[in-house]
């Protein structure tokens, strides 16, 4: 408003400044005549401008306003003071126009814009509340017009928790999940696995154990999901009923003393007994039982006592792997006892096994043969080593004077010392290329014995080796033989061939003990280049020559040499011997 004020101000002091030049100028003789003729403006004609126009009111226009009267009044109006009419009042929605007039002769001035007015906010209007799924929204508007002037948003409010829901339920075998809800929306807030449930139990039924068959305790399976929620423990055989059975010191482990009450023909030992394991079989524990045809042991006994079986009516006879403790004459008087097989590495520290019973057959499954285990098992006639052993012990078969053959298995390294000795009735061996040595007395005084073949794996032959083997009329000798002991082939009286697979000279620069070959039979030696007969050793030339027709000298004569007697080894020295020659 003081903008326009002052432009009112302004407007009338050039108003004023015109009046003075006209006054002037009617002091001049000649008449003017008004250049424009005046226009007369009513508020009716007046428009608006097409264009919005400043917000201050134009001026006062520099030239006098067009009257209507034609003739020019000798007093002409000054316009001084003019006036604005309001033809529409401006609003928030609309300009409004006016005009100014001069109030002494009411010319008027061209129409101007008046400019809107400005919008009338009003309070703040909440349109729509806030929720925990939308925003809230508030708004002013211009109080005349309506018209919205600004808005505000609220925040949205927090969920309000509501119910869990299940989504999948749970089960014994996968977990379930649920999710939480908001009360208000049902939007999703929280989602979490809910825990496996508990499996359902049911008894799986077990199976009672008999005499010779394993059982199963009961066990328990899931009823839903058929889970195995405890397993079926196996249960041991019973064993024969009415044994009678001892505690052992150790408070844990049982002794079987007797057969008790059982009347059974096949016996079998019980793993268990009261809840302690069964070890041992105890002295003649089964002596006199006559009626008793098989006993079997099991894995579990580690302990056979003296006279286990004594004159018991045992026909075949098992003993196991574990058993490493062997009292003496277990089988005494066995007479009935047939075939047992040997499954133990052990034997009997005291006395053979064997010795002195009817065993015809034994089966050796382990991987060794013990030493002394058949010691003058007189009646034993015939042995079966599996493919799994690897070594004889020292004197294993000794005086077996029953025993028919032996076949070594091919991965038997090594034969202990008279591991053969005095097996009378053996007539032919088999020796496996994995054998390195042969030991002292292993084959001694095998009467039977008509062939021998060394393999080439072969370096030592032991002192009386083949001894007194007075059957046997070939050997077979390799070119890895290192050594020939003392007496090795003494007393084989039937020999008249020995074949070695080199030549002659390596033949010779083998040691051999003294009396290797005594009282041997009139052998030959064959090498791959010549033969040497044992028979025909020449003799130094005689003085005197024999005389002959011719002047050419005859050749020396030749005398058969003499046999010298047989004589006990004095020591192990090795020494050399010619070739085909005996001591």
């Amino acid at each position: 408003m003081n903008k326009m004020k002052v432009k009112a101000a302004l407007t009338a002091c050039m108003a004023m400044c015109l009046l003075l030049c006209l006054a002037a100028c009617k002091k001049k003789p000649t008449k003017t005549e008004p250049t424009t003729e005046p226009t007369v403006v009513t508020t009716e004609a007046t428009q608006a401008p097409t264009t919005a126009p400043t917000t201050e009111p134009t001026v006062a226009p520099t030239t006098a306003p067009t009257q209507t009267s034609e003739t020019t009044a000798p007093t002409e109006c000054l316009h001084l003071n003019p006036q604005w009419v309001v033809i529409r009042e401006a609003t928030c929605k609309a300009e409004g126009s006016r005009y100014q007039e001069c109030p002494t002769c009411k010319v008027k001035w061209p129409a101007e814009a008046i400019p809107k007015a400005e919008h009338i906010p009003s309070d703040w209007i909440e349109e729509r509340k806030p929720t925990c799924a939308q925003e809230g929204l508030s708004y002013s508007q211009c109080t005349v017009c309506k018209q919205r002037l600004a808005s505000l948003p609220a925040a949205k409010l927090d969920h309000t928790p509501g119910q869990w829901v299940v989504d999948m339920e749970p089960s014994c075998t996968s977990e379930g999940s649920r999710h939480q809800e908001c009360a208000a929306c049902k939007a999703n807030l929280e989602v979490e696995e809910i825990p496996l449930v508990a499996h359902t139990p049911v008894t799986v039924p077990g199976k009672a154990p008999t005499v010779t068959e394993s059982g199963l305790a009961d066990g328990e399976k899931c009823a839903v999901c058929d889970a195995e929620l405890k397993a079926q423990q196996p249960l041991p055989p019973t064993g024969s009923l009415g044994l009678a059975l001892v505690k052992n010191a150790d408070e844990e482990t049982y002794t079987v003393t007797g057969i008790g009450t059982c009347t059974d023909k096949k016996i079998y030992i019980p793993q268990f007994y009261e809840g302690g394991v069964v070890t041992a079989i105890g002295d003649r524990a089964f002596a006199g039982c006559t009626q008793v045809e098989n006993i079997y042991l099991p894995e579990t006994i580690i302990a056979i006592g003296d006279r286990a079986f004594y004159s018991s009516g045992l026909k075949d006879f098992t003993i196991p792997a574990g058993v490493k403790e062997f009292g003496t004459q277990i089988f005494f008087q066995a007479e009935l006892l047939n075939t047992v097989y040997y499954d133990s590495e052990y034997s009997s520290p005291n006395s053979a096994i064997f010795g002195a019973t009817t065993v015809k057959k034994v089966v050796f499954r382990g991987s060794k043969v013990p030493a002394f285990v058949c010691q003058g098992a007189s009646e034993l006639k015939e042995i079966v080593l599996n493919s799994t052993v690897t070594e004889i012990g020292a004197r294993a078969f000794e005086d077996c004077t029953s025993l028919l053959k032996v076949e070594i298995p091919g991965k038997v390294t090594f034969v202990g010392d008279g591991a053969f000795k005095n097996c009378t009735a053996m007539g032919s061996v088999t020796i496996p290329d994995t054998v390195s040595s042969i030991g002292a007395e292993t084959f001694e005084g095998c009467a039977a014995l008509k062939t021998v073949s060394i393999p080439d794996s072969v370096i030592r032959i032991g002192a009386r080796a083949f001894a007194k083997c007075t059957s046997l009329t070939a050997v077979t000798a390799p070119v890895s033989i290192t050594n020939i002991g003392q007496e090795a082939f003494a007393g084989c009286a039937a020999l008249n061939e020995i074949t070695y697979r080199g030549v002659r000279a390596q033949w010779e620069r083998i040691p051999k003990g003294e009396d290797w070959n005594a009282n041997t039979g009139n052998y030959v030696v064959r090498f791959s280049d010549g033969t040497v007969d044992n028979s025909k050793v020449p003799t130094e030339p005689t003085t005197e020559p024999t005389v002959q027709p011719t002047t050419e000298p005859t050749a020396a004569p030749t005398q058969t040499p003499t046999q010298v007697p047989t004589q006990a080894p004095t020591d192990a020295t090795v020494k050399p011997a010619p070739t085909g020659m005996r001591k």
